[in-house]
Parts: C-alpha cells; structure tokens; sequence
C-alpha cells in the first residue's frame, strides 16, 4: 500500500499524554517535534542537545550536513529523562539498551514499534518525520521548513510538500497520496 500517513500536532499530543514510560515519551516526542531521522534519533548524544531556558537546541550531524533543530515541546521530557537516568557523559547515547549500551538501528526500530503499538498506532518513525513536515507546512513559510529539514526548493520531497500543503488547504486529510 503506498498511501502516506500522518498524524495531527493534537493527535500527536494525545498519544504522548497516553505513553507511560517516560523513556518512550522522550523518543515519542523528539521523534516527532524534532523531526527526525532514524538514524539521526539512534545517535543522539547528550552533548547534541542544549538546554536553553525556553526551549531545547538539537544538533543533527548527518555526515553530509549539520543542522540545529530548535523545539520547546520534548523539553521537560528530556530534562527528566536525563535527569532520572543520569545520563551526564556529552558523548553518551540519549537511547541505551538495557545493558546500557548503544541501541543498534534495528533494536531502536523495535522499540519504536513497540511504542507505538502500545497506544494502537499503525506508524514508523519515517511515517511521525511525514507528519511533522505537514504540520510544519501547515504553519510555517516554506524557507522555515526548508531550513528544519534540510530541503532546497529544488527536491523532490520539497515539491512534494507544497503538493502536501495544497492538499490539506483544499480540505483533505488523514491520508496523502
């Protein structure tokens, strides 16, 4: 099936009030507020985040590119996490294994799905990342979005936002093909 799905900012805040552990609401909400990768959210480091008074500023380095990614939603979450979990080291991974290990990709994938399955929600990270570029469509000019996810207006995925936004302006929702 190659229909796209996506959650609204309300939906999103309904799920993560419904997530009992506060590690998965940490994963949850950095996930979708900050917009990333899955690879980008397995190598997250506590020295990748900077705790502003306000707000939190995420530092993605994808190899090719950097980014800062600023969001004020995961903030508490995030400070709690780390705080409950002791997690000092700037070099230490945000998501561990329960040996306290690195989380492999595949592992994190488990984990998210099981995050997911636990507040009935047929959805992979990449599905969350879709759901947070409509929203920022929604609400944001498009250099804004362009600069959070790294797209130039040239891209495919770029164009195929603006189809995105188009869309929901004419009334459709729930599924964007």
């Amino acid at each position: 099936m190659n229909d796209k799905k996506y959650i609204t900012r309300d939906q999103v805040d309904e799920i993560t009030n419904s997530i009992p552990r506060l590690r998965d609401k940490a994963i949850f909400q950095t996930a979708y507020f900050g917009g990333l990768r899955l690879k980008e959210l397995v190598e997250l480091r506590r020295g990748d985040l900077d705790f502003k008074k306000d707000f939190v500023e995420i530092n993605v380095s994808t190899g090719l590119s950097d980014r800062k990614i600023i969001v004020v939603e995961p903030k508490e979450t995030l400070e709690e996490y780390i705080e409950k979990y002791d997690i000092s080291d700037d070099t230490e991974c945000l998501w561990q294994s329960p040996d306290g290990s690195k989380m492999s990709t595949n592992v994190f994938m488990y984990e998210f799905r099981e995050i997911c399955d636990s507040v009935d929600l047929d959805f992979s990270s990449y599905d969350l990342r879709r759901s947070r570029q409509v929203d920022l469509i929604q609400e944001k000019s498009e250099t804004a979005f362009n600069e959070y996810f790294g797209y130039a207006p040239s891209s495919s995925r770029y164009q195929l936002m603006k189809k995105v936004k188009k869309k929901l302006e004419e009334g459709a929702e729930g599924e964007v093909k």
